[in-house]
C-alpha cells in the first residue's frame, strides 16, 4: 500500500488528489450488493470523466447524522482502537494499492 500522509482528509488538496478516483463509499454506484451493475455506473462515469478533465471534485454533499456522529467521535475511537489493541496509529489523507 501507498499511504499519501501529507494531505489533510476533507482538505481542498484532498478533494483534488480524489477527483475521479472512486471511493469506497461510492461503489454503490457501480456495483450493487448482488454484483450487478447499478442503474448510476454511467452517470457516475460521466461525473468521475468530468472530475479527472477539471482536476477538481465536489466539495461537500450528504452527509447523514450518523456520518456527523463519525466524524466528531474519530479521534476518540482512534484513541481508544489504539490503546484496546496496544497499536500505533499513523493517519493518512489516502492509501493506494502498490
Amino acid at each position: 500500500m501507498i499511504p499519501i500522509d501529507d494531505i489533510i482528509q476533507g482538505s481542498d488538496a484532498w478533494f483534488r488528489e480524489h477527483a475521479s478516483k472512486p471511493g469506497a463509499s461510492s461503489f454503490d454506484k457501480i456495483i450493487t450488493t448482488k454484483g450487478e451493475p447499478s442503474k448510476q455506473a454511467k452517470e457516475y462515469a460521466y461525473q468521475l470523466a468530468g472530475e479527472h478533465l477539471l482536476g477538481t471534485v465536489e466539495q461537500g454533499g450528504y452527509t447523514s447524522h450518523a456520518m456527523q456522529i463519525g466524524i466528531e467521535r474519530e479521534e476518540e475511537a482512534r484513541d481508544r482502537y489504539s490503546f484496546d489493541y496496544d497499536a500505533d496509529i499513523k493517519q493518512v489523507g489516502m492509501i493506494y494499492l502498490d
